[in-house]
């Protein structure tokens, strides 16, 4: 889920837009695998206000996970 479709999301209080997409027409939508839809779920249920501590916790997890692929993708070429 891009950062513009999550907004709209929480925004509006309706992911089934994104969760009824199929981007790639292989008649797979996005919220067919479950752990996509319960991501989404989970998302919608904590909703949009986070602590300055909260943000700043998400930040260092995404952080983390980013440079594991960096790293993945480095050793790879």
């Amino acid at each position: 889920m891009s950062e513009m479709q999550a907004i709209k999301a929480l925004r509006t209080g309706d992911a089934s837009p994104f969760l009824a997409s199929d981007p790639a027409n292989s008649s797979i939508r996005l919220g067919d695998p479950r752990a996509i839809r319960e991501a989404v779920e989970e998302m919608m249920r904590k909703g949009w206000v986070r602590t300055t501590e909260g943000f700043e916790e998400c930040k260092r997890k995404t952080w983390e996970k980013n440079e594991v692929v960096m790293m993945r993708i480095l050793r790879d070429l």
